[in-house]
C-alpha cells in the first residue's frame, strides 16, 4: 500500500479511475473519503477544508483546483499503481496514436507468449488491471496522468508525437511538451520519433522511431513501402493489418518498444498482420456496391489527427468533419491537403467557423448532423472519410458514440 502513515486519504474525482482506486482501497481495508463535483458526492473544496494528508486525484482535475495539498501528498491512480506493482511496465504517450500502439503492443506480446495487459487512459483503469497480475503492463498515459507521478521507471517508453491539444489546461505548447517528455524519466529503453535524417522530431515529418538502448540504438522507419529495421527490410506495409501511414508509423513505434524483448521476427510479423486495429481509428467500415470505401476515424478529435488521416490518402475522398472545435486553425490542413479532398462536408457546433477556414476547398457542403453528412456523402463518387477533427460533446457523449452513429447511418444509405 502507499506509505501514508497516519494520514487520511481523499479520492478526488469519482470517474472510472476514482472508482477503481476506491475499490482497491476498500479491498485492502484502507479507510478513505471521496469527493467530486458531481452532486452524488461531497464537494472537493469543502472536503479539503477539513484537511487531508493524501489526495489521490482524477487526472482530469488540475492541481490548482485542490489548494492546500502538499505536492508530495498529491498523486493520481497511476502513481498509486506504480508504487504498488512490482511488474515491468511500458509507457506510451503522445497527442495521437496512443490507444492503437498500446493495443498493438498487447497483441504482439500475447501472440509471443507474454501475458500483457493494456490499461490506463482509454481502457481498463490501472487499479483494475493491477488485480489481474499479468507479466507486463502497457500504460497508455495522457499528459494529465503524467502530471502527478514520480515513479516513472519503465522497461521502455515513447512520446509518439505532439500536436495542439488541451489548450485549456496548459499556458503554452512548451509546457505541454515538457509534461509529455517526463515519460522518458528512468526508462531503460527510450523510443523517439525521428525524421528522415534520424533527428528527433515530435511534430510534422515523422518517418520512424529510434530506440535508444544500453547496448546500441535501433531504428524502425518507413521507406519505399516497407518497414525497415536499421536499413534492412523488416516487413512490407501492404502486409500489415493496419491501414494508413500514421498507423504504419505506430507499428514502427511498437517495434521499437519491444526491441529489447528478443522476440522472434517471424512471430512478430505474423502478429502485425493479424492485428486489425481499434474501432473508430481509421476503421474500415465497408466497401459498397459502387466500390467506395467508408472509413470511420471518429477518434479524430483535433487537427493533428485529421492531418494524419489525410496524409494516408492516395485517392481523393469525400471528407466529413465537424463537432466542437478546440480553438485550432483548420486552414493549414485544408490548404496542404486540398488536392485529396474532393468534397468537404461540415457539420456540428463549429461548422461555420470551420467553413470560414476551408476556402482552399471549393466543393463544400454545410449540414447540421452526422446523419445529414452521411446522406450528402452518399452522393459522392469517392471514398468517404469520417475524421471529425473536433470533440464530440456538442452532440454525443464521446467519440465512440459518434463513430457508432456514423456506422449506423452508413448501413442505412449504402449496400454495405
Amino acid at each position: 500500500m502507499v506509505n501514508v502513515g497516519q494520514h487520511s486519504i481523499i479520492i478526488a474525482g469519482m470517474g472510472k479511475s476514482g472508482q477503481a482506486v476506491a475499490g482497491y482501497l476498500s479491498d485492502a481495508g484502507v479507510k478513505y473519503s471521496c469527493c467530486d463535483d458531481n452532486q452524488d458526492y461531497p464537494d472537493c473544496a469543502q472536503a479539503l477544508q477539513r484537511g487531508s494528508g493524501y489526495v489521490i486525484k482524477s487526472p482530469g482535475i488540475p492541481a490548482e483546483k485542490l489548494p492546500g495539498v502538499a505536492a508530495q501528498n498529491l498523486i493520481n491512480d497511476i502513481e498509486l499503481f506504480l508504487r504498488l506493482s512490482k511488474k515491468p511496465v511500458i509507457m506510451v504517450t503522445g497527442t495521437n496514436g496512443k490507444s492503437t500502439v498500446v493495443s498493438l503492443l498487447e497483441h504482439i506480446l500475447k501472440e509471443n507468449g507474454i501475458n500483457a495487459i493494456a490499461c490506463g487512459n482509454n481502457g481498463i483503469p490501472v487499479m483494475h488491471a493491477y488485480s489481474q497480475r499479468p507479466d507486463i503492463y502497457i500504460l497508455e498515459l495522457s499528459s494529465y496522468q503524467l502530471e502527478n507521478i514520480s515513479s516513472h521507471q519503465s522497461e521502455s517508453s515513447v512520446l509518439l508525437n505532439i500536436g495542439i491539444d488541451h489548450v485549456d489546461r496548459y499556458p503554452d505548447m512548451q509546457t505541454y511538451e515538457a509534461v509529455k517528455k517526463t515519460v522518458y524519466t528512468s526508462s531503460k529503453v527510450s523510443v523517439y520519433p525521428i525524421s528522415e535524417d534520424r533527428c528527433v522530431n515530435y511534430y510534422s515529418g515523422i518517418k520512424g522511431y529510434l530506440s535508444v538502448m544500453p547496448d546500441g540504438d535501433v531504428t524502425y522507419m518507413l521507406r519505399s513501402g516497407n518497414v525497415v529495421r536499421n536499413g534492412e527490410v523488416f516487413c512490407a506495409v501492404s502486409d500489415l493489418g493496419l491501414i494508413g501511414k500514421h498507423n504504419h508509423l505506430n507499428v514502427c513505434a511498437a517495434l521499437g518498444l519491444v526491441e529489447s524483448f528478443s522476440l522472434e521476427k517471424e512471430a512478430v510479423v505474423n502478429s502485425l498482420v493479424s492485428f486489425k486495429g481499434l474501432p473508430h481509428r481509421m476503421e474500415f467500415v465497408c466497401e459498397d456496391d459502387r466500390g467506395r470505401k467508408w472509413i470511420n476515424d471518429s477518434k479524430s478529435t483535433n487537427v493533428h489527427s485529421l492531418v494524419a488521416a489525410l496524409s494516408s490518402q492516395i485517392e481523393p475522398v469525400c471528407l466529413i468533419v465537424g463537432g466542437r472545435g478546440k480553438g485550432e486553425d483548420f486552414s493549414q490542413a485544408f490548404g496542404e491537403y486540398f488536392q485529396v479532398i474532393d468534397k468537404l462536408v461540415i457539420y456540428g457546433e463549429d461548422k461555420e467557423l470551420i467553413n470560414n477556414q476551408a476556402s482552399s476547398v471549393k466543393n463544400r457542403v454545410i449540414v447540421n448532423s452526422v446523419s445529414e453528412a452521411v446522406a450528402v456523402a452518399s452522393d459522392s463518387a469517392c471514398d468517404v472519410l469520417f475524421s471529425p477533427a473536433c470533440a464530440s460533446f456538442d452532440q454525443y457523449a464521446d467519440f465512440n458514440e459518434r463513430g457508432d452513429d456514423f456506422k449506423q447511418h452508413v448501413s442505412q444509405v449504402t449496400s454495405c
